[in-house]
């Protein structure tokens, strides 16, 4: 089971890389995720990323919070 958290530091770090424009829109769509998140609008999205990675939804919530934000940023590509 540790190939789900390769694939996920992996995701993490390409968030993390870019250039300053697109680390800026990250960090505001980061935030407008957690937000969702704390209202409960995001539960089935979050439930489908524990099932497909096998990460745990207390403890990598942050994870699984970056894993959204990389989806709908591929989304408006």
């Amino acid at each position: 089971f540790g190939w789900h958290r390769t694939i996920s530091r992996a995701c993490l770090q390409m968030i993390r890389q870019g250039n300053p424009r697109m680390k800026d829109k990250r960090e505001e769509l980061y935030q407008k995720i957690k937000k969702q998140d704390e209202n409960g609008w995001l539960e089935s999205e979050v439930q489908i990323i524990c099932d497909t990675y096998g990460l745990d939804e207390t403890k990598d919530r942050d994870e699984i919070r970056m894993i959204i934000v990389q989806q709908r940023l591929n989304e408006t590509r």
